[in-house]
């Protein structure tokens, strides 16, 4: 059985920080993201919550049966892989809707949309650190 947290998962709780909106950071004008810090975070923001919210459930089902002791933790896997397939279409379809319009609605719907990736990524990432922390404290 391989219960070992994900390296990944590690790396996407210190991630979450940088995913918040408000952070400060200088874009080049002619870059890909033509300077839009908006359009910068949405790139990161789903793609670092694909990655971690693949991996979760991946390794959840790998690990099922170690884990059965965590149901809530099953119960927010099965969770994702329903909801998941949507979640990411939404994003991807808000944000090429703001790229092309980048109004103050468009902003206000893709920023909801990925609130709720970043909700995603903090749970994934958030149960894959408990149920690594009581497997280490396991003799």
């Amino acid at each position: 059985m391989n219960k070992k947290i994900p390296l990944l998962a590690l790396v996407a709780l210190l991630t979450i920080g940088a995913l918040a909106p408000g952070c400060t950071r200088s874009l080049d004008p002619a870059g890909v993201y033509a300077g839009d810090d908006v359009l910068h975070t949405t790139e990161l923001t789903i793609t670092t919550s694909y990655e971690v919210v693949q991996t979760f459930v991946t390794w959840e089902k790998e690990n099922r049966a170690a884990l059965a002791q965590y149901p809530e933790l099953t119960k927010a896997a099965d969770a994702m892989r329903s909801g998941a397939p949507q979640w990411f279409k939404s994003a991807h379809a808000l944000r090429d809707a703001y790229a092309a319009d980048p109004s103050p609605e468009n902003r206000d719907q893709l920023q909801t949309s990925l609130r709720l990736l970043r909700a995603a990524l903090t749970e994934a990432a958030s149960y894959m650190a408990i149920a690594a922390a009581a497997s280490e404290q396991k003799p």
